[in-house]
């Protein structure tokens, strides 16, 4: 049984007759209220944990059921056959199994960098050292380095064969409790760092091959963010059949994560129509859901309009929202996100982040407006206003429009919003980051902090004024255009 696996089932089930040794140090504790020794437990880290309850049977018995609950209620595997092989382990145990209630799965390994030669290999977060007293020897390295490689080579072969679709299948339709599923995009260089703090199944094995020192940016020079969603499709899509096999109703569903690197809408052809459109009764009692969606081309994709369906299903339950609908080289057409907002229908949603959106002021306060009365956080980052804020007639020529009006008129359609806001929306925070229209950045001036930036922060917790007073000692400035291609406002802040 896979290291991981044994050691969090004999902590959590092990035999108690161990303990028989260990001399009782923890009386005043074994008094405590079940409930409140609970809550004591779950400040602390899970070795810290373990220790605790090996220095007596009556907290051993005690914390038998949270222990469990807190320490497989969320799962996270890697894609390598370790990995999988201890899922499938936890699936089989008729006790384990029932504690898990979120699966995520890191679909890249190494920032996607899989043909590193050794040159490369020791100069990366993987053979580099963080500091001088943690220099590698030369023997160290080439091991390192075969580990690597090793790793690589057997998650590409996972992902070229029908072996993650079966095992996920499988322990999907096992995990009785499972509700909340999706993708995780955590650098690999971190997962091996001594001081993570994040639990993955298959790591200890990893790192039997590898160990990494370093915290510097994980490296993703050789991608660009669509080849990045386009490794992690196939897997989202993978987990999604998994779930329509199952029948798994759902709660919380994730594309990504704060990376905002999404999914290819047009890979979604790996589903048949009708297959895909299976999901939509199990997101019906959707309460979270992280929905970021790429458009690599500027084609109409029927694939598109489906994974907007999932918000549409998903909306009347839904509690937290993050969206972003963003394309590669192209502009979205603005009926998307128009026809979106009027078929939405929100009636408990309190957390609502957008990002990487092109939208027209009034599509952006149509949508805004089907979030009220509950709506009480709200960020917005990287929003593109697509008006025109040039007349026709002076739209292939800036001599027939001053700079300043244009600015002027940037400006005036950032305050129309803050101005919706303001009267139409009760927020306890609200935050924007990266405004900008017609791809021009519009900079952000709060009177009361006197600071003139990219972004501001109302937060009720932390300030004394209200939202209506907070919004209106904001100026919106218009700035100079980007003058890039059309759907460089998205990569940029994706880069």
């Amino acid at each position: 049984m896979a290291h991981y696996f044994s050691a969090l089932y004999h902590a959590v089930f092990g035999n108690p007759d161990s303990i028989l040794e260990i001399p009782d140090k923890c009386a005043s504790m074994e008094m405590l209220p079940v409930e409140l020794l609970t809550e004591i437990c779950s400040y602390l880290k899970q070795p810290e944990w373990i220790a605790l309850r090996l220095t007596s049977k009556a907290l051993y018995s005690n914390t038998l059921e949270s222990f469990a609950n807190h320490n497989l209620k969320s799962i996270c595997i890697l894609l390598t056959s370790n990995s999988l092989r201890q899922l499938t382990d936890l699936a089989a145990n008729d006790t384990l199994r029932t504690r898990v209630q979120e699966l995520w799965v890191i679909p890249i390994l190494f920032g996607g960098c899989y043909e590193m030669d050794y040159e490369e290999f020791v100069i990366s977060p993987y053979g580099a050292s963080s500091r001088v007293e943690y220099a590698w020897e030369t023997g160290e390295l080439e091991a390192h380095y075969k580990g690597y490689k090793a790793t690589v080579a057997d998650h590409l072969e996972l992902l070229q064969s029908d072996t993650l679709s079966t095992i996920l299948d499988a322990c999907v339709a096992r995990f009785e409790s499972l509700s909340s599923i999706g993708l995780r995009w955590y650098p690999t260089n971190r997962l091996l760092h001594p001081d993570r703090d994040f639990p993955c199944l298959g790591l200890r094995e990893l790192l039997d091959q590898l160990d990494c020192r370093s915290l510097c940016r994980e490296p993703l020079s050789r991608f660009k963010n669509t080849t990045i969603a386009h490794r992690g499709t196939p897997v989202f899509c993978t987990l999604l059949n998994a779930v329509i096999s199952s029948k798994r109703k759902l709660k919380k569903l994730h594309t990504c994560d704060v990376h905002h690197y999404g999914i290819l809408s047009n890979n979604i052809t790996l589903f048949p129509p009708p297959r895909f459109r299976a999901i939509l009764p199990l997101t019906q009692g959707l309460e979270h859901l992280h929905l970021c969606i790429c458009r690599p081309s500027d084609q109409d994709e029927p694939e598109f309009s489906d994974l907007l369906d999932i918000l549409v299903t998903a909306a009347p339950t839904l509690k937290t929202l993050t969206f972003s609908q963003w394309a590669d080289r192209t502009s979205l057409s603005p009926s998307y996100f128009s026809n979106l907002a009027e078929s939405i229908n929100f009636t408990q949603l309190t957390d609502l982040h957008l990002t990487y959106i092109e939208i027209t002021q009034d599509t952006l306060k149509t949508f805004l407006r089907t979030t009220t009365p509950t709506l009480r956080k709200l960020s917005l980052s990287s929003i593109n206003l697509t008006d025109h804020l040039v007349p026709p007639a002076a739209r292939h020529s800036f001599s027939g429009f001053s700079r300043p009006t244009r600015k002027a008129k940037m400006a005036g359609l950032w305050h129309s919003i803050w101005a919706f806001i303001r009267d139409e929306l009760i927020l306890e925070y609200l935050s924007m980051k990266d405004l900008t229209c017609q791809r021009c950045h519009v900079e952000i001036y709060d009177n009361f902090s006197q600071i003139k930036s990219y972004s501001a922060v109302f937060d009720s917790q932390n300030t004394r004024v209200s939202l209506q007073e907070w919004v209106e000692g904001l100026t919106a400035i218009g700035t100079s255009c980007l003058h890039e291609a059309p759907g460089t406002i998205c990569k940029l802040y994706l880069l």
